[in-house]
């Protein structure tokens, strides 16, 4: 047999013993348990002292009836009771301030009197001097325009006065010329195109003359002359 079975034996019989007497277990005195530390306990929390609330007076409502408001010091909350039942709220309901009236202003010194007569014064001389101003000003505005306007108007006239007179000077000179050319060149040596063509022309220039604002003989007499040319040309 070897040593490690020898081992085994002696044990089991070690064992086998300790059971069959009685005693032998609980004889043996028990470890005490390790003791657990005891939990601390909270140190009670004191409550802060809550401010008091200032009790204002409620609103009253036309039509929500009367109301009342209890406030408790420690919890800082109102509890309002009405004709709907009961609400707590958090904030007290604001009040309408009053107004403060100010005393009427006391009545002016002659002093002050005085100084608002003399000030409305000033104002009425200011006033007309304005006026006064303004028409001096527009007249000056007005005589420089009626002059500069006559300026204008007499310079337009004087060159409307040669143009006329160049005008007077083209047209009687287109007229004589035209009066040669159908001299010379009428009867058997007038031109097919060319001789009615000046005709034509110089019976314009004659009705033109004749309407002219310088003429010198009546409509009817200064319009012969165009009409015999008109009457030679149809022919």
């Amino acid at each position: 047999m070897s040593i490690t079975t020898l081992k085994k034996a002696f044990f089991a019989t070690l064992v086998a013993g300790a059971i069959a007497v009685p005693g032998f277990v609980s004889a043996q005195p028990a470890k005490p348990a390790p003791a657990k530390p005891a939990p601390a306990k909270p140190a009670p929390v004191k409550p802060a002292p809550a401010k008091p609330v200032p009790a204002k007076p409620a609103a009253v409502g036309a039509d929500a009836g009367a109301s009342s408001t209890s406030t408790s010091g420690d919890a800082g909350t109102s509890t309002a009771s009405g004709d709907g039942g009961t609400s707590e709220t958090s904030a007290a309901t604001s009040a309408p301030t009053a107004r403060k009236m100010n005393p009427p202003p006391p009545p002016p010194t002659p002093q002050q009197v005085a100084a608002l007569g003399a000030l409305k014064e000033e104002v009425d001389a200011y006033e007309k001097g304005a006026k006064d101003y303004r028409d001096t000003v527009t007249t000056i505005i007005r005589l420089h325009y009626e002059s500069k306007k006559r300026e204008v108007l007499s310079g337009l006239d004087r060159e409307i006065a040669i143009e006329k007179a160049e005008l007077r000077k083209a047209r009687d000179i287109a007229i004589k010329r035209l009066e040669e050319f159908i001299a010379i060149y009428s009867g058997a040596r007038s031109q097919p195109e060319a001789t009615p063509d000046a005709m034509y022309r110089l019976a314009a220039l004659y009705e033109e003359r004749a309407r002219a604002e310088d003429a010198t003989e009546p409509v009817e007499v200064g319009l012969k002359a165009a009409i015999a040319l008109y009457k030679r040309v149809i022919r």
